[in-house]
């Protein structure tokens, strides 16, 4: 036992020593931390695959039950819009005095119904009454002289007939003398002498009625002128004169139209008026049209002729439109509407109503919901919702015509999809929308 105990011994001993003199061999770095370069390398590639393939795109989260979602569905397309227009009369009167003078009396007030031609209020104007006498006195003495210039003339004429007669009766006496004269020439019963005075005093005579003659006429055709001229400043005064005697009617201010009276300013009894000067409104209520403005956006679509529908009293009536005003104001413009056929009874002036006026006929096309998202894109893009419902992403879209319920969606979508149509001005830029 104590010799096997002694040779263990020894043996430990011997190998201890051997130990003492052989070198240990040292371990590598990247043994003893193999897992956590083997994390780390991995890491670098995540971040390497993220920073390289991975969404950039800026998000934002939204609670999907603070937005409204609608689908894109394939249906016909209504081409109207709605708009609100005021039932106005159909035109509206200025009343004025045609000339001046002072209100005698009134014979209707502001508010009365009125036939064309009934007397509003007269006037009276005392220099235009005393005008209107003298021209009347001056056109009696112009009558007068026109007709005495007349029986001048025709004493005149009776006078240049008698003279031509006394003329002729003279070349007569010296046609025959001349006559003779010469037949006793030819016989030679008188000296040459003698015939030749008979022949210079007839042809002197000749010459000399020619002349009277055409002084007769020229006198004549004078007198005929001077006349006509007497003739034609008389009608112009006679013309006058009718302008200024209707002045007397005219201080009478009759309606134009039948209507409504309306803002008679200024009119009291004494009180003076000037001429045209604007006293009051007539407003025809013979037919009313329907005065709507129509947002701009709208300008290149709204023309005349183009049909709409009012409802009044659960009925439909149909109008059309009948003038567009090419001003914009506030963004707005213009339009009237008038009935096609007959004014409903229940209309009343001043009064709103809802119309739909009709752009284009019906059609089928691909179609989203109305709302305020087109406030914040302009329908140029619109937020789509994956299918997966967890996101929606920009998407650019082109659409067209719209009305109260849709929008014509001419590309980008396709029918089954979801769409955010609710406001986006809480988004700000964000490319994607991040449901929580």
């Amino acid at each position: 036992m104590w010799f096997g105990h002694e040779v263990w011994s020894d043996r430990i001993i011997n190998e201890l020593s051997m130990g003492m003199d052989r070198q240990i061999k040292k371990q590598s770095w990247l043994r003893k931390n193999y897992v956590l370069v083997i994390i780390g390398t991995a890491f670098l590639i995540f971040v390497l695959v993220t920073t390289v393939f991975g969404d950039h795109r800026s998000t934002y989260k939204v609670d999907i039950d603070k937005i409204s979602v609608g689908e894109v569905v394939s249906d016909t397309f209504q081409d109207y819009i709605s708009i609100t227009g005021v039932a106005e009369p159909i035109r509206t009167v200025s009343l004025h005095p045609l000339v001046g003078g002072q209100v005698k009396e009134k014979l209707h007030e502001e508010g009365d119904e009125v036939k064309a031609g009934d007397i509003i209020l007269t006037m009276t104007n005392p220099e235009l009454e005393q005008s209107i006498i003298d021209m009347r006195s001056e056109l009696e003495q112009e009558r007068i002289n026109v007709q005495q210039s007349k029986i001048n003339e025709e004493k005149n004429r009776a006078g240049f007939k008698s003279q031509i007669m006394e003329i002729e009766f003279s070349v007569n006496n010296e046609r025959r003398n001349y006559e003779e004269k010469k037949y006793e020439f030819e016989q030679g019963m008188i000296p040459k002498n003698a015939f030749l005075m008979a022949k210079e005093s007839y042809e002197f005579t000749l010459k000399k009625r020619d002349i009277q003659i055409e002084n007769l006429h020229r006198d004549s055709l004078l007198s005929v002128l001077n006349i006509r001229r007497m003739e034609n400043n008389l009608e112009r005064n006679e013309a006058k004169f009718h302008i200024e005697q209707r002045k007397l009617d005219d201080l009478n201010v009759k309606a134009p139209v039948a209507g409504r009276l309306s803002s008679l300013l200024n009119v009291e009894i004494g009180g003076q008026l000037g001429k045209n000067s604007g006293i009051g409104y007539i407003r025809d209520l013979s037919e009313l049209k329907i005065l709507a403005n129509i947002d701009q956006y709208y300008t290149g679509r709204v023309s005349r002729h183009l049909r709409a529908t009012c409802t009044i009293e659960n009925k439909d009536y149909d109008l059309y439109v009948d003038k567009v005003s090419f001003e914009v104001n506030g963004g707005r413009f213009e339009t009237e509407l008038l009935f096609t056929d007959h004014m409903p009874d229940l209309i009343r002036v001043g009064q709103t109503y809802h119309i739909k006026l009709r752009l284009g006929d019906s059609q089928v096309g691909i179609l989203i919901p109305r709302g305020g998202f087109f406030q914040s894109t302009g329908g140029r893009w619109i937020y789509v919702i994956d299918k997966s419902n967890t996101f929606a992403e920009k998407r650019v879209i082109r659409l067209g015509s719209k009305n109260d319920e849709y929008y014509e969606v001419l590309e980008g979508l396709e029918p089954g999809e979801k769409v955010i149509v609710s406001g986006y001005d809480t988004f700000g830029d964000a490319e994607k929308l991040v449901f929580k």
